[in-house]
């Protein structure tokens, strides 16, 4: 595992495939109760119905507004010594790892649990568990299977149910083509230092018809210029890896760091015009489409976006675009959380943008000898 897996942890909430844990489990001379509780969670994902690979993170203990809090821990269990613990006393081996990774100066556990055989489950009783009984993982918690799920555990998941599964990343706004859950991005933001004068166009004397000049006009191309070199336009293209489409689908972009400045569509300039009436045209018709809402809260912002449906097996760029000022150099973190009918829970996924800034004051004609054109 390296930092970056790690990280996506830190804005991910528990499922059929994950589960926190803020402590080490008492193992060590701990009594076969406690000591079942362990087992329980391992066996209880090993038979959890998924596609990807499962995890245990221990010392880290999940909360509803991200990131997870981080608490590491100071014990660790032999990797050895867990796998005889585990495949000792269950009806067939259980796949699993005990590994450690460091972090922000914290240890932490990673149990990792691979797709395989099953139902998995206890040969004898051993502390709060039952044989021959087969626990199983559903979204954040853990129960006995029914008899209908153990049925079907013998044949491939893929064979079993029939689901869309999304992802999402960043696209590439000229050709379309997905950057990944990780980019760069660069932000200079421009100040005028003294002030911008309002624009008169020439006099021409031979012309009877009066001037309409948009007196602003300086200051709108001095507001363009500043945007789109200040605010980073970042599109985003969802993917359905699953077996069958994805209707209605709903897309919830989160940050966690409020003090950006984040625009939609809808919000940002349109190209200045000097005339008057071109001007006016831009404000009775307005300046685009409003693709994504913004939610502003305290702790939070959330950017909404409808979809609509996206076949299996396919790609879809959406169709609107963010535009953001990171009002100074970070790594910006977004969970990305999308719904769509037949699945009960969002597919969740953490980006990452690395982001360049430069602050830039200059006088009003320093301005214009660098950008007239």
């Amino acid at each position: 595992m390296n930092e970056e897996e790690f990280v996506r942890f830190l804005y991910q909430s528990e499922s059929d495939s994950l589960d926190f844990k803020r402590e080490q489990y008492n193992f060590s001379k701990a009594s076969d109760e406690d000591k079942s509780e362990l087992l329980k969670d391992i066996i209880s994902m090993s038979n959890s119905w998924r596609k990807v690979d499962g995890h245990i993170i221990l010392g880290i203990a999940e909360k509803a507004e991200k990131p997870n809090e981080l608490s590491g821990i100071s014990e660790h269990i032999d990797d050895a010594t867990l796998q005889q613990f585990v495949n000792s006393k269950t009806n067939q081996i259980c796949n699993f790892s005990y590994s450690t990774f460091t972090y922000d100066n914290a240890t932490f556990g990673i149990i990792k649990i691979p797709v395989q055989k099953r139902p998995i489950y206890l040969k004898k009783d051993y502390g709060k568990l039952k044989k021959n009984v087969v626990y199983i993982r559903r979204g954040s918690s853990t129960s006995e299977a029914n008899l209908e799920e153990i049925s079907l555990m013998g044949v491939p998941i893929s064979g079993i149910r029939k689901y869309p599964e999304i992802d999402i990343n960043f696209n590439d706004l000229e050709t379309g083509e997905s950057l990944g859950k990780d980019v760069k991005c660069r932000s200079k933001i421009y100040s005028i230092s003294d002030n911008i004068p309002n624009y008169e166009e020439a006099k021409d004397s031979f012309s009877y018809l009066p001037k309409y000049e948009n007196r602003n006009y300086y200051r709108e191309v001095f507001e363009y210029i500043r945007f789109f070199n200040g605010y980073a336009p970042l599109k985003f293209q969802l993917i359905n890896k699953g077996d069958i489409e994805a209707k209605n689908i709903k897309l919830d972009l989160i940050f966690l760091d409020t003090d950006i400045e984040i625009k939609h569509d809808g919000e940002k300039p349109r190209e200045p015009s000097q005339s008057q009436f071109m001007a006016l045209e831009t404000v009775m018709t307005g300046k685009g489409e409003d693709y994504f809402t913004i939610e502003r809260r305290s702790n939070k912002i959330t950017a909404h976006m409808e979809v609509g449906i996206l076949h299996a097996k396919r790609d879809l760029e959406a169709i609107g675009t963010l535009y953001i000022n990171p009002t100074r150099e970070r790594d910006l973190y977004i969970e990305a959380r999308v719904y769509c009918d037949g699945v009960d829970h969002p597919f969740v996924s953490s980006l990452k943008i690395q982001f360049k800034y430069k602050e830039i004051r200059l006088l009003w004609s320093e301005f214009v000898e660098k950008y007239d054109q």
